[in-house]
């Protein structure tokens, strides 16, 4: 089986408008990201710093103060990504993908120069997370791929996807899946990550 057809990517999932605005939006509230941290263990959820695993920063948009503009961003997003969610599901009809809780949680990511995240997988014991997504709101900046393993191809033993704005990826969040960020080289990388139980 072919794992890599289990990673698909929608593009001009936010239109470049509102792909401008929320960029602003991002630079405003640039105070407010904070340094994320990685799952302790498949029992616990509590997150540690460690940046010889993770170095990026995150600003979870529940945690943000509720002003009418962040709301609007967080409903907006949870709106497109949803939306998203449904089409991967079609697309992939003949595998059983039952989604209990749907988008659990949404948060933007920031890479500074040198933010990186090595190889991981998002399901754990203590989350149980089925899908993962991505999506890029930027691309002026080099370095910063995002990879999977690919156990199909012994040769390079990894692809990774190409960011463009508004592009969004979705993928399994299973043990099948390990992927990483290369370290941003320069320039600021900024996604919206979002996870579905």
């Amino acid at each position: 089986m072919e794992l890599k057809k289990y990673v698909t990517v929608l593009d001009n999932v936010i239109a470049p408008i509102q792909l401008s605005s929320l960029l602003k939006w991002c630079n405003k509230i640039d105070n407010e990201f904070y340094d994320a941290g990685v799952v302790k263990d498949s029992q616990n959820t509590e997150d540690f710093i460690n940046k010889e695993i993770r170095n990026t920063n995150t600003l979870p948009l529940h945690t943000i103060s509720k002003s009418l503009t962040n709301v609007h961003w967080n409903n907006y997003l949870c709106s497109r990504l949803n939306a998203s969610i449904n089409e991967y599901v079609k697309k992939n009809d003949f595998v059983d993908i039952s989604l209990k809780e749907g988008l659990t949680s949404l948060g933007l990511l920031k890479y500074e120069k040198g933010g990186f995240y090595k190889f991981h997988v998002d399901h754990c014991g203590a989350i149980p997370r089925t899908l993962s997504l991505i999506l890029f709101l930027n691309n002026d900046y080099k370095g910063g791929q995002l990879c999977f393993k690919d156990p199909g191809n012994l040769t390079t033993n990894e692809f990774c996807v190409e960011p463009k704005p508004g592009r969004l990826i979705i993928w399994p969040s299973n043990f099948l899946y390990p992927h990483a960020v290369k370290p941003v080289e320069e320039g600021v990388r900024y996604t919206v990550v979002g996870w579905a139980l």
